[in-house]
């Protein structure tokens, strides 16, 4: 197919769009769900959770969860923050990044060189998971 002409490249700016939505909302329900999984599991967090937002809706004089602002929602819970980024610390919804080399590098400490054009492997999960003896 000619990407160069009009009609193929709207296609493909429409194929492009459509992959880009449904890979956000694959990665947030993923996220969510594990979130849920560990509140269910841990009713302690849960309770704390539970106890930053009602702090949160009693400060904004609100009555529904779905009132409160995104500025309340982002900067005024710092708990529910810190539990959510530690669910992503544990299943990232990328578990894994590749990358080519584009010019030699040697490795810091080591005489390993990585030569241009070769496949770099980046394990996230595992780079998440691996406790770093510092």
């Amino acid at each position: 197919m000619d990407w160069t002409k009009r009609e193929n490249l709207e296609l493909l700016l429409m194929a492009t769009c459509f992959a880009m939505q449904e890979a956000g909302y694959e990665t947030t329900t993923t996220t969510m769900s594990f979130c849920l999984y560990y509140l269910a599991m841990y009713p302690d967090y849960q309770a704390k959770v539970r106890e930053e937002v009602e702090q949160a809706m009693e400060d904004k004089a609100v009555s529904r969860v779905e009132d409160l602002d995104l500025d309340s929602i982002t900067g005024g819970l710092p708990y529910m923050e810190m539990f959510i980024n530690e669910t992503l610390r544990l299943h990232p919804p990328i578990i894994s990044n590749f990358r080519s080399c584009t010019k030699p590098y040697k490795i810091p400490d080591t005489d390993i060189v990585i030569d241009p054009g070769v496949e770099i492997h980046i394990p996230t999960q595992i780079i998440h998971l691996v406790r770093m003896n510092n």
